[in-house]
């Protein structure tokens, strides 16, 4: 399963992290050698791109259109030919919400009454509705992993519910916490523990099924809100938890462990993603940072660059973000390397890195829209 992505745009705030002086222009440029920024190629008629999700096979999903609301969900493959993913033929684009090792798709698309319904796509593109059990109206699947098994809700009315869906889309209600009136499942790994939140009021709490269905609390740090934002296959959880104050910290959650505050968190602090081995990446009010167990590593900006903000680590240990106008990979130590650009290019982002290293992006050119690219 890939390491989770997750825009950092909400935690900002004016308390920071002491950054590190940014890496010398030469030593940036030096590591920069070797990698081409290649647009995604568009169908016919189509004028824009947008894509979220990309595998280690460099399989890449999401959405093109052709600048008059008319959206159309594709998976680029390898070779950046285009497989369209079908439609349930409703009013709104099938949302895409994740992409597994061999390209199976999970997400929702809608019917014409205007319901949603979790579906997952296969290898050519077409669809699989997953099952709703009886009384629900609506689904959607938020996450997938490599044995097919994905991981969502369901809901009728006001009322939501976490399920699991086997390979072959038959559904399984998961428990509720205790006194929790809505509840979904947002994460699974490959070793088939789930993750997600639990509400009642304005109490959000972010919980744990484990292998045999049982749901636990993964706690707060004092306060009333936790949240789910990246988990890996060993069980680590790493998100936000709100304190006694009301402070959004930084947190983690060993395996079988509740959260607890991370090196380093401050008020308006979140970790996103976490690798197998237990790296985790995030940000502290305006800087992005990168936790190796207890440590704190700031991940530096550019040079005569203030902002970073990074959104994707992959198993090596390398991130992937922007420095201002800068998409940027880091190292392990934090150090930053400006991704190659057109000379025509305004600004670019990087948004997912993949286990060989290929960055998945945006770059925008004066004068016209934002266009996903890759590095490799």
């Amino acid at each position: 399963m890939m390491v989770s992505s997750v825009v950092l745009s909400a935690l900002v705030a004016a308390s920071s992290v002491s950054v590190a002086q940014a890496a010398p222009e030469s030593s940036v440029t030096a590591r920069n050698a070797g990698k081409v920024m290649r647009e995604l190629p568009l169908p016919a008629g189509d004028l824009v791109s947008t894509a979220a999700f990309m595998n280690d096979a460099g399989q890449i999903v999401g959405t093109t259109d052709d600048g008059r609301g008319h959206y159309h969900p594709v998976r680029w493959e390898a070779d950046r030919s285009i497989t369209h993913l079908a439609t349930l033929n409703g009013p709104t684009h099938p949302g895409t919400k994740a992409l597994a090792a061999d390209g199976t798709v999970a997400g929702s698309a809608a019917t014409p009454d205007g319901h949603e319904h979790a579906v997952t796509w296969g290898g050519a593109g077409a669809l699989m509705r997953l099952e709703e059990p009886t009384g629900f109206a609506d689904s959607v699947a938020n996450d997938i992993n490599d044995h097919h098994v994905a991981v969502g809700s369901v809901s009728v009315n006001s009322t939501t519910r976490p399920v699991r869906w086997g390979a072959d889309g038959k559904a399984t209600m998961l428990d509720m916490l205790l006194h929790m009136t809505h509840s979904q499942a947002t994460h699974v790994n490959d070793r088939g523990e789930i993750f997600g939140w639990a509400s009642q009021y304005n109490a959000k709490h972010a919980v744990r099924w484990d292998l045999s269905g049982q749901v636990t609390d993964l706690g707060n740090l004092g306060g009333t809100w936790g949240e789910v934002r990246g988990v890996n296959d060993r069980g680590t959880v790493v998100g936000s938890a709100g304190a006694l104050n009301g402070d959004t910290l930084a947190a983690r959650a060993w395996p079988a462990q509740t959260f607890h505050a991370l090196a380093g968190a401050r008020q308006s602090s979140g970790a996103i993603a976490v690798n197998n081995s237990d790296v985790a990446i995030g940000g502290i009010g305006y800087d992005a940072v990168q936790w190796q167990g207890n440590e704190l590593i700031p991940l530096r900006p550019m040079p005569d660059v203030r902002d970073t903000k990074v959104h994707s680590l992959n198993e090596a240990g390398t991130s992937t973000g922007a420095s201002g106008k800068y998409a940027v990979t880091w190292d392990a130590t934090g150090q930053p390397t400006e991704l190659p650009v057109e000379p025509s290019t305004r600004s670019a982002y990087g948004w997912v890195i993949n286990g060989p290293g290929h960055v998945l992006g945006y770059a925008q050119r004066w004068g016209e829209g934002r266009r996903a690219v890759v590095w490799s």
